[in-house]
């Protein structure tokens, strides 16, 4: 029944690691976009068995595009950030915001499931999770997306540490089950900006609460922000 679509796209196809060594011999560029959060990844994931089925973290670019390991080929690796953090199912989720808020931040942020429509969980940024997912990636820089949805919040924690069996901990728990029963251990929230964050094209532009927001998040990954995405939309993008 397929087959006849299939010949239909044989012209368009042909194979792909020989032409992309050609073009990195040459010093030409490849962009490389990956899908799926890394503490989704099978191999590097946090809360395994639940999880995908493939390794979402950079490593597998060079594996999954059939290219050798040369370290010279390896440009910037780019993390993307969301401004808070959201999960679905059973990801352990020890900075979940809850309660109004937290539905609040679902609306503005749309956070529903592309294909079933289910709510995401949304929380407040670990910064456990935001560490290691810099270092397993290998990140240069990150870029942080939504921070218009944190408009309006009065009060933004950050979750520093986590806190298991009453002992504070500072790296990531190695078992789902541990870290089902970590919590969060937050330092004073800090100030929200409560302004419209939408149409700011710059840093500099950003109110003052939104930059310490970001410096703080700076601080943590320990790479620098280099943009900022403030909107849906392809323009609504800051920068230094």
């Amino acid at each position: 029944m397929y087959a006849p679509l299939g010949e239909c796209l044989r012209k368009f196809t042909k194979p792909l690691s020989q032409g992309l060594v050609q073009s990195l011999e040459k010093d030409q560029w490849i962009l490389v976009e990956g899908g799926q959060g890394a503490f989704l990844s099978v191999d590097c994931g946090v809360s395994y068995p639940c999880c995908t089925s493939s390794i979402t973290t950079s490593n597998a670019v060079f594996a999954g595009l059939g290219l050798p390991l040369v370290p010279e080929w390896i440009g910037p690796i780019v993390g993307v950030v969301k401004a808070y953090q959201t999960a679905v199912g059973n990801h352990p989720m020890p900075t979940l915001i809850g309660g109004e808020v937290e539905e609040r931040i679902r609306q503005r942020g749309k956070e529903f499931g592309a294909t079933t429509g289910r709510p995401r969980h949304c929380c407040w940024i670990n910064g456990l999770e935001l560490v290691r997912g810099v270092w397993i990636n290998g990140c240069t820089e990150i870029v942080i997306t939504k921070l218009d949805v944190l408009d309006e919040e009065p009060a933004i924690p950050i979750a520093r540490a986590l806190r298991y069996n009453n002992y504070e901990i500072h790296e990531l728990p190695s078992t789902l089950e541990e870290y089902l029963r970590c919590e969060p251990v937050y330092d004073q929230a800090m100030s929200g900006w409560q302004k419209d964050t939408s149409g700011v094209s710059k840093f500099s532009n950003l109110p003052e609460e939104a930059w310490n927001y970001l410096k703080q998040l700076e601080i943590i990954a320990g790479v620098p922000i280099t943009g900022v995405s403030n909107g849906p939309q392809r323009d609504q993008f800051c920068v230094a």
